[in-house]
């Protein structure tokens, strides 16, 4: 199924009603119907929709000493990065075992997958076993899962990262790692300018693009109304560091999502928590 589809989905106040119970505890059709205020034939078409689009998942079982349809949600965590200006998605499905390591990983390291020499790391799949098992807490099994998985996947992964970066200085409200300088004062300015002009500037697929400064530094200039040797700076900056950038530029733009209002997914965070 299509994002748009899977975004319009969980726009529907019932749907949200149902997660928000089934982020909890698994549940059946009946009880769900009960607990919502809503007749049992329009949970269960909600159900099944969600069921479809891979949100959730159902077998047999037993709830309540009676048999049942349970429902429950998938195994892995659904994270939408909504970009509101353009409007468009992307949606990353990620194991909560793979979660819970990144979020350890975090609390110990914080610049973590914001550092251009780490991100090589992750990619080559060189990092330390030893020293990951021990400061995660997983098994030797999990370990090399979490690794392939992330070499496999890095530029998901440190997507992963910055929303879980960003709700953690949410929750806390600790800005102390938005006011680290990670990169220059000219290059987060820049940035900022780009995400107003260009929310998509730094999808995934342009990163080569900004990797080998392949960027129409005249149009740039234009988009960010700036003198053209200023985007030529910005260009070879970001060239130079380009996962920092990368990761800088999405934290920013995931913070907007989170203190947008009137979205109808302000709550989003809420149903798909990071845990």
């Amino acid at each position: 199924m299509k994002p748009q589809e899977i975004i319009k989905l969980l726009s529907s106040e019932t749907n949200f009603r149902i997660l928000e119970l089934l982020s909890m505890r698994d549940s059946y059709p009946r009880k769900i119907a009960r607990e919502i205020g809503k007749t049992e034939g329009v949970v269960v078409r909600a159900l099944k929709s969600m069921e479809r689009a891979g949100i959730l998942r159902s077998s047999w079982g037993v709830l309540d000493e009676r048999p049942a349809k349970v429902y429950t949600l998938r195994p892995g965590i659904l994270l939408l990065i909504i970009d509101f200006t353009s409007q468009r998605s992307h949606v990353i499905d990620v194991d909560k075992r793979d979660l819970s390591i990144i979020e350890r990983i975090l609390e110990r390291t914080p610049d973590e997958f914001s550092d251009q020499a780490n991100f090589l790391r992750w990619k080559n799949g060189t990092v330390d076993e030893t020293e990951l098992a021990y400061f995660s807490g997983a098994d030797e099994e999990e370990v090399k899962r979490f690794i392939s998985f992330v070499r496999d996947a890095p530029w998901q992964v440190f997507l992963v990262a910055c929303y879980s970066r960003v709700l953690r200085w949410e929750k806390e409200e600790d800005e102390s790692f938005l006011k680290k300088a990670r990169l220059t004062e000219f290059a987060e300015k820049m940035l900022s300018k780009l995400i107003l002009a260009d929310p998509e500037a730094m999808e995934y697929r342009n990163m080569l693009n900004w990797k080998r400064g392949r960027i129409n530094v005249e149009e740039l200039a234009t988009k960010l109304e700036v003198e053209k040797e200023e985007a030529e700076k910005f260009v070879e900056y970001v060239s130079e560091h380009l996962s920092e950038a990368y990761v800088r530029f999405h934290e920013l733009k995931i913070r907007r999502w989170l203190t947008s209002r009137g979205t109808g997914f302000e709550k989003m965070d809420e149903f798909f928590p990071v845990r």
